[in-house]
């Protein structure tokens, strides 16, 4: 995505999250492979499950501190803030059988 004349980088932390590939790994003796937990996770369920910890930061901050991002970014209860409230909410209902199936997962 470029945004003006810059691109827009994700952070790595999130992009591995949302693509994350099983790695292979060898040493001397032993091959293992590392089976990430957000394996069976579609790439919707990993963008949910950002959009819920990134709305439980943002209502950390408010409760601890009175500092909404949402509102500092897009304004007081502006159209696209109360848009990505509503988001942030439906990602939060979409992410209770998302948690609850990797809650289960051996």
């Amino acid at each position: 995505m470029h945004v003006g004349r810059q691109s827009f980088k994700m952070p790595s932390f999130i992009y591995n999250f949302l693509v994350e590939k099983m790695e292979t790994k060898t040493s001397p003796g032993h091959t293992f492979t590392r089976v990430p937990i957000t394996e069976n996770l579609s790439v919707l369920d990993r963008i949910v499950l950002v959009l819920m910890i990134l709305g439980a930061i943002n209502w950390g901050f408010v409760g601890l501190a009175n500092f909404d991002f949402v509102a500092i970014l897009f304004g007081t209860m502006s159209p696209v803030s109360r848009l990505v409230y509503g988001l942030i909410g439906l990602a939060g209902i979409y992410g209770i059988p998302v948690v609850l199936r990797l809650r289960r997962r051996p």
